[in-house]
């Protein structure tokens, strides 16, 4: 799917549901959300895997557009990995709370660093990992 803004679909603004709608055709449901919120991105997976039927959903860490950065978020994320952890567990709590826990496997998807200057895989994989 294409990114799906968590603060954008709680709102549920009809171009945020159309992204995280899926068709009958799609074997496989997977949803691609952004945030920088914790709690955003906690409701916003209860409602993906819960409402809207996600099977899977990949947080995205890895967006290097300027104005999603210079927010803080897509590839910024993972140069705080306190925060990247929170966001992960967040996922993890809202698809736990949908009733789906074991079922619908939260992902990242990350770069390896902001810039060639600035790595940061190793420890934000860490960080996800122990989430």
């Amino acid at each position: 799917s294409e990114m799906v803004t968590a603060g954008t679909l709680l709102t549920r603004h009809w171009q945020a549901m159309q992204i995280a709608s899926f068709g009958p055709q799609e074997a496989v449901r997977s949803a691609q959300l952004y945030g920088v919120r914790p709690d955003q991105v906690r409701q916003a997976a209860t409602m993906l895997a819960g409402e809207l039927g996600a099977q899977h959903i990949d947080l995205n860490f890895g967006c290097p557009v300027r104005k999603v950065t210079a927010k803080g978020g897509g590839s910024a994320i993972p140069v705080h990995p306190e925060l990247l952890a929170s966001l992960v567990r967040a996922a993890v709590q809202g698809v736990e709370a949908a009733g789906c826990a074991g079922t619908v496997p939260v992902t990242v998807k990350m770069r390896v660093g902001i810039s060639e200057d600035l790595p940061t895989f190793l420890e934000a994989g860490r960080a996800a990992e122990g989430e």
